[in-house]
């Protein structure tokens, strides 16, 4: 999926505007390798859901993504009181759920994701 800088602008823009999501993007110094996002965000049950992308492949697996997560769960659970962080992923990218545990996630089911790739795991973590 690409998009233009207007689309783009009116992505962040409409994220923004959302009290139920956080987008931030990941930076290695001045630039920008990657996006974090926590959508929805269940105040009733204290329940988000992340996804993350480091999408420059030069600064995948150096640990970026667990001290993003570190840093993005930790402001999650602060601002809205959040417990519980879920999130989906493919269970044959094995990097990224290394990754994920890394970052103090576990391994909580499998599910059906999106065609054509019908396999998914689901990892959970409980914020302390």
């Amino acid at each position: 999926l690409k998009l233009g800088i207007s689309q783009l602008k009116q992505y962040v823009s409409s994220c923004y505007l959302n009290s139920n999501c956080l987008l931030f993007g990941i930076f290695c110094g001045s630039q920008h390798v990657g996006n974090i996002k926590y959508e929805p965000i269940d105040l009733k049950t204290s329940i988000c859901a992340v996804g993350l992308m480091i999408g420059n492949s030069n600064f995948r697996g150096i640990g970026l993504a667990a001290k993003s997560l570190a840093l993005g769960n930790s402001t999650v659970a602060s601002k809205y009181g959040i417990k519980t962080i879920e999130l989906r992923v493919y269970s044959w990218n094995i990097r990224a759920i290394n990754a994920y545990k890394k970052a103090g996630f576990v391994i909580v089911d499998t599910a059906s994701l999106i065609e054509p790739h019908p396999d998914g795991t689901i990892m959970s973590l409980t914020v302390h």
